[in-house]
C-alpha cells in the first residue's frame, strides 16, 4: 500500500457519523453518493432489503454501504435496534477497505467483538475543516477500520486478482494527466471489456468512474490549502485541462472548485 496521507491532508475522510437507538418498527432508508458507510449493530436485529434480496445482520455485525448504493433497515419483530454509523470517503478508505473482507457482493462483517467497539465510530473532529482537524479525523478513522483489518481479513487468496493489481496500479499512476483505462488493461494483461466487468463487480464503478472518484477525493484534500490555485491542484490530480477538471468536479460533489473552496472558508468563519 502506498501512503495514505498526502502532502497537504488526508487521503481519508470522515464526513459524518451518528447513532439510532431503541429502534422499533421503523424502516430507514441508507443511501450514499460518492462515499462509503459502515453501519455497526450495538444491540437488536437488523433486517436489510438489497432490492428482492433480504439479509439478517445480528448484535456486533456490521454492513458496509458502496459508493451509490441503497438499502432498507428495519428493526425484526420484537425486537429492538441501535446502531451507530460513519460516512467516510477518499484514496485511502479504499485501499484500507480492500485489506477488509467487506467487497460489493459481501456487504456484512463476522461479529466485531470489541469492548465499547460503537465509541469509535463517534469523530466530532470531522466537523473541524483545519488541516490538522482533518488529520485527527482521519486518524481517528483509521483506528476504526484498523479492526475490521484485523477482526474481518480479506481472503489471501484474493491478494493477486485482477482488480487488486489494477486498483494498486491506479494508486500509483492516477496523478499523471495521461493515465487511462488502456494503461490499466495493458498493465493487468487481460481485455479492457474483462476488467470493466471485474472492476464494476468489485467496486460497483468503471475504471475510469473510479480514477476520476480518487482523482477529486484528492482534489478535495487539496483544496482545503486555500493558497493553492485550482488550475494547480487539477494538474496536481490528473487533469490537464482546468474546464474538464471543474465539470468532473461539480459532477462527483455537487460544486465547483471555486464554490468548494469559499464553503470551506465559509465554515471556518
Amino acid at each position: 500500500m502506498s501512503t495514505i496521507f498526502g502532502k497537504t491532508s488526508p487521503q481519508i475522510i470522515c464526513h459524518s457519523f451518528g447513532i439510532r437507538k431503541n429502534c422499533s418498527d421503523s424502516t430507514t432508508s441508507l443511501v450514499t453518493g460518492n462515499t462509503y458507510k459502515i453501519v455497526f449493530v450495538i444491540s437488536g436485529k437488523c433486517r436489510l432489503e438489497i432490492g428482492d434480496k433480504i439479509m439478517l445482520i445480528n448484535t456486533h455485525e456490521s454492513f458496509c454501504l458502496y459508493p451509490y448504493s441503497k438499502l432498507e433497515v428495519s428493526a425484526t419483530e420484537d425486537d429492538r435496534l441501535s446502531y451507530c454509523w460513519i460516512e467516510f470517503s477518499g484514496m485511502g478508505a479504499d485501499y484500507i477497505l480492500g485489506e477488509t473482507a467487506f467487497r460489493k457482493d459481501n456487504i456484512c462483517s463476522c461479529p466485531i467483538e470489541v469492548p465499547e467497539f460503537e465509541k469509535l465510530f463517534n469523530i466530532p473532529e470531522s466537523g473541524d475543516k483545519t488541516t490538522g482537524g482533518q488529520y485527527r479525523a482521519a486518524g481517528k478513522l483509521m483506528i476504526l477500520l484498523s479492526y475490521y483489518v484485523d477482526l474481518f481479513p480479506k481472503d489471501e487468496s484474493r491478494n493477486n486478482d485482477y482488480v487488486d493489481i489494477a486498483l494498486n496500479y491506479i494508486e500509483e499512476n492516477y496523478a499523471n494527466p495521461n493515465f487511462s483505462v488502456k494503461n490499466v488493461a495493458e498493465y493487468v494483461k487481460i481485455d479492457r471489456t474483462y476488467l470493466y466487468r471485474l472492476f464494476k463487480d468489485e467496486t460497483g464503478l468503471s475504471v475510469i468512474d473510479y480514477i476520476n472518484r480518487h482523482r477529486i477525493s484528492q482534489a478535495e484534500s487539496m483544496l482545503s490549502d486555500q493558497s493553492l490555485a485550482i488550475k494547480d491542484v487539477a494538474y496536481s490530480v490528473g487533469f490537464s485541462d482546468q474546464m474538464y477538471f471543474s465539470k468532473v468536479f461539480k459532477k462527483h460533489t455537487g460544486k465547483t472548485p471555486t464554490e468548494f473552496k469559499r464553503s470551506l472558508v465559509n465554515d471556518k468563519s
